[in-house]
């Protein structure tokens, strides 16, 4: 028997150390600056968010004071007689409203919101926002509501030197109060609806004061619409009204005043007032 062949050992191929750290060192630059990229894309974008952020505070914080001066001075301004300051107040802080109200279009802003407490934040500023230019409406509606009765900060709106009162000057200002006492009712709806408890100190005393002073506002524009719904059916407008006017003499005094000594009979058709002598 011959002898068996001998087993061929099996043959590896190695590659050499150099040309591994080659093709290492040709991949490692390619990733390393594919990362340092997104890192300083990252940091730009980062930065124009706070820059963003930082643009959209400030010209929030200046624009509702800017609007609640505009409103105070609206308010003076038509408490005086003066209608045509008073519009254009009225006109700058609704402007100035607007403005505000678009706090939450910055790309910062938008991704706030997405943030439990950073929404609230933006939630509160815009609902804000809102009731200010609603309140700069109610306050032009109120100007034009001026204009129609000639109003000049003091007397009664339509009453004539000789008593009477023209209820068409009434009728033509009604629906101006209807619209400011509306406008209002929002105004105080988009505040009373803002949570309040999650606030920073300073939006929450903004919320606070914008509350009482549209709670203050609102209930004089309410009593004043009431009044020229009413005012006009009690002066006649749809046939004559009679009142019994009785008269306290003080001389004869009770434990409610004066003793009932005197007594007459109030007239009133279409606005034309007439008192019967007293007795």
């Amino acid at each position: 028997m011959g002898r068996p062949p001998e087993a061929i050992p099996p043959t590896t191929t190695r590659v050499p150390t150099s040309r591994v750290q080659a093709r290492q060192g040709r991949s490692s630059p390619r990733t390393g600056g594919l990362l340092r990229r997104a890192l300083l894309i990252g940091g730009i974008a980062l930065v124009l968010l706070v820059l963003d952020l930082a643009w959209a505070t400030l010209s929030t914080a200046r624009h509702p004071s800017a609007a609640r001066i505009d409103l105070d001075a609206g308010v003076a301004a038509l408490e005086r007689g003066d209608v045509g300051p008073a519009q254009a107040s009225f006109e700058e802080a609704r402007v100035a409203a607007s403005a505000a109200g678009h706090f939450d279009r910055h790309p910062s802003v938008a991704l706030l919101r997405l943030l439990p407490v950073g929404g609230d934040h933006v939630a509160a500023i815009g609902a804000l926002a809102d009731a200010a230019g609603l309140t700069a409406s109610s306050g032009e509606a109120l100007v034009q509501a001026g204009r129609s009765t000639g109003w000049t900060g003091s007397g009664l709106p339509g009453v004539t030197a000789a008593g009477n009162v023209d209820l068409s000057v009434i009728a033509a200002a009604t629906p101006h109060f209807d619209r400011a006492t509306l406008l209002l009712s929002d105004a105080q709806t988009k505040v009373d609806g803002i949570d309040a408890s999650a606030l920073a100190d300073s939006l929450r005393s903004q919320v606070d004061s914008a509350r009482s002073t549209l709670d203050e506002r609102a209930r004089v524009v309410r009593t004043a619409d009431d009044i020229f719904h009413v005012l006009p059916r009690m002066l006649g407008s749809r046939g004559p009204r009679r009142y019994l006017l009785a008269l306290q003499n003080l001389s004869a005094p009770r434990g409610a005043g004066g003793f009932l000594g005197f007594y007459g009979v109030l007239q009133a058709d279409h606005g034309r007032i007439h008192l019967s002598t007293l007795k």
